[in-house]
C-alpha cells in the first residue's frame, strides 16, 4: 500500500481543475483548526473494499462526490453496518 501526503493539497498546488478548492477547502480547513484527528481516503482507496474506514467513526463525503462504482458503494455500506456514520455533504449523492 502507497501513502501520500498530498491528499487532499495536492490540487491546488498543481493547479488541475477540480471543486476542491471552491467547495471542500473550507470544511478542511476548519476541521484542522478545530483539532479533529481527521484522516483522508481516496476512491481507488474505496475500491479496495471497507478496510480503510473501519477504524474511523465517520466517512464524510465531499460536495462534488456523486460518481459511486458498486465497489465503492459496497464499501460505504460494509462500513456503515460496521458503525461508521456516514455524511453526504452535497446536493448530487
Amino acid at each position: 500500500m502507497k501513502v501520500s501526503f498530498d491528499r487532499p493539497f495536492e490540487q491546488p498546488r498543481s493547479g488541475l481543475r477540480d471543486w476542491y478548492k471552491n467547495t471542500e477547502f473550507a470544511s478542511v480547513y476548519w476541521l484542522g483548526q478545530m483539532g479533529y484527528d481527521v484522516s483522508y481516503v481516496s476512491n481507488t482507496d474505496l475500491e479496495t473494499g471497507a478496510g480503510h474506514l473501519l477504524n474511523h467513526k465517520a466517512y464524510l463525503s465531499a460536495t462534488h462526490d456523486e460518481y459511486v462504482s458498486s465497489a465503492m458503494r459496497t464499501a460505504m455500506e460494509s462500513a456503515r453496518d460496521a458503525g461508521v456514520n456516514l455524511f453526504f455533504t452535497g446536493s448530487n449523492e
